[in-house]
C-alpha cells in the first residue's frame, strides 16, 4: 500500500500504474477540508460563508450560481450534499461576488491533489487500530 498515489486523472494507482480506485475515496475529496453540516459532509459550510460576506443580494437569488459552481467543481453526489444544506440559509443576504469566490475557493481546496501519497495514510488507518488491545 505504500506506493498508492492519486494521479492527475483522479484515480488512485499503485507503483505499476494499476488502478486501485477510480475516484479517491469515492468522492475525490481530501477529508482534511470537509465539514459535517446537518448530517452532510461537505467542503463548504454555506451558512458560515454567507455570514462572513453580508451584502445586498438575497441568498435565494444566488442559488443557481452556487448549484452551477458545485456541479462544475464537485462530483454529482457531493454537489447534491452541498445544495441540501442550502435551505438553512435562505433568509440571508450576501455580497454575491465574495460569497461565490469563497465557495469556489473552499470547493477547489477540498479536492485531493494529484501526487498525494494515499497508501501510507490508508496503511496507518488500518494498522493503528489492529495493534491496539
Amino acid at each position: 500500500m505504500e506506493d498508492l498515489s492519486v494521479q492527475y486523472d483522479g484515480t488512485v494507482r499503485d507503483g505499476r500504474s494499476r488502478v486501485v480506485q477510480c475516484v479517491y475515496n469515492g468522492d475525490g475529496l481530501d477529508a482534511t477540508y470537509l465539514e459535517n453540516v446537518g448530517g452532510h459532509v461537505v467542503p463548504v459550510h454555506l451558512l458560515r460563508a454567507a455570514l462572513r460576506f453580508p451584502g445586498p443580494t438575497p441568498i435565494a437569488a444566488v442559488e443557481g450560481a452556487v448549484r452551477a459552481l458545485a456541479k462544475s467543481v464537485l462530483l454529482p453526489q457531493v454537489a447534491a450534499d452541498v445544495m441540501a444544506t442550502y435551505p438553512t440559509i435562505l433568509g440571508l443576504r450576501v455580497d454575491t461576488k465574495a460569497f461565490l469566490r469563497e465557495c469556489e475557493r473552499r470547493m477547489q481546496r477540498a479536492l485531493v491533489q494529484p501526487g498525494t501519497m494515499v497508501g501510507p495514510l490508508a496503511a496507518t488507518s488500518i494498522g493503528c487500530p489492529t495493534t491496539r488491545k
